[in-house]
């Protein structure tokens, strides 16, 4: 039986797809008395380092005073946080490893993968919500001038899943007859929309630092294949969708660091793209901006 597309009138994200929303809702706040904090997201496929350099930032900014956060999304101890968790975890077990972790049988095996089973567009929009119920709290620490370093944001969510549905053959979580028909052009840009919907109106990032690495080498990486979408293809897919985005943000904000070299070098490398952007943060004493993809 084949999938519904991304772009069916149902499941359709809700609350914050509208770009007519309240101008109150995506318009930047009043300047702030005293310079705020930076956002300062991190992407990329999964092992490209993303974890390892937002630590090593995070730690580099405390040691030089600079209040700052670490946000890692999702956010697996929210509520949804854990259903998400749940999903990834889970089903990348085979029936013999659900077994060992609790499982009392074949039948209970089955049933625990079934719990965990959402379809891609419940999935994604899960995936949403775990953001947006960061948004106050990361809104609140920018606003105190606490600089906030999230791994993962809205970014990722629009590329796993657009991944899905336009790349078919890499997709991890169906199966053949389930595959959706040979992209085109309207449909792949069609499917980045609706894949964009549920997060319009976020908390636009200062800069977005995409740790750039092949998904060959990624997939050489310790624990590579714990998760459900670590598979190489699927991933040189994911990759594909992180460049048209990078594209559509520019390199004002989209900044690539390589993130093949060795982790002292990528760590410089990022402190490159970052630095410049945090001072151009504190000198100009804006306020923060809430309009991600609502142009």
């Amino acid at each position: 039986m084949a999938r519904s597309s991304p772009t069916d009138p149902s499941p359709t994200p809700t609350g914050n797809s509208s770009s007519s929303s309240s101008s109150a809702s995506n318009s930047s706040s009043d300047p702030p008395a005293s310079p705020r904090g930076t956002f300062i997201v991190f992407e990329g496929i999964d092992r490209s380092g993303k974890s390892s350099q937002t630590a090593a930032l995070c730690s580099r900014l405390t040691t030089a005073g600079v209040p700052v956060v670490l946000k890692r999304f999702p956010d697996r101890t929210t509520s949804t946080g854990k259903m998400i968790s749940a999903y990834l975890e889970n089903t990348a077990q085979t029936k013999a490893e659900r077994i060992r972790n609790g499982a009392a049988s074949d039948a209970a095996a089955d049933a625990t993968a079934e719990e965990t089973e959402l379809s891609d567009q419940a999935i994604h929009v899960l995936f949403s919500t775990n953001r947006w119920e960061a948004q106050t709290a990361i809104k609140r620490l920018l606003r105190q001038g606490t600089t906030v370093i999230a791994d993962r944001y809205a970014y990722s969510g629009v590329a796993y899943t657009a991944a899905k549905f336009t790349t078919s053959a890499t997709n991890p979580t169906t199966s053949t007859e389930d595959s959706q028909p040979p992209p085109t052009a309207t449909n792949f840009y069609n499917t980045l929309s609706w894949c964009k919907n549920a997060d319009r109106g976020l908390l636009t990032p200062d800069v977005v630092v995409f740790m750039d690495i092949d998904p060959a080498v990624a997939a050489a990486r310790a624990e590579y294949g714990n998760e459900r979408y670590e598979k190489i293809e699927f991933q040189r897919g994911v990759a594909s969708i992180f460049e048209v985005l990078g594209e559509e943000e520019g390199v004002g904000r989209w900044k690539k660091v390589d993130a093949a070299r060795s982790a002292e070098e990528v760590k410089e490398g990022v402190w490159g793209v970052v630095e410049p952007v945090m001072q151009r943060v504190a000198a100009e004493r804006r306020g923060c901006r809430e309009d991600l993809w609502l142009d």
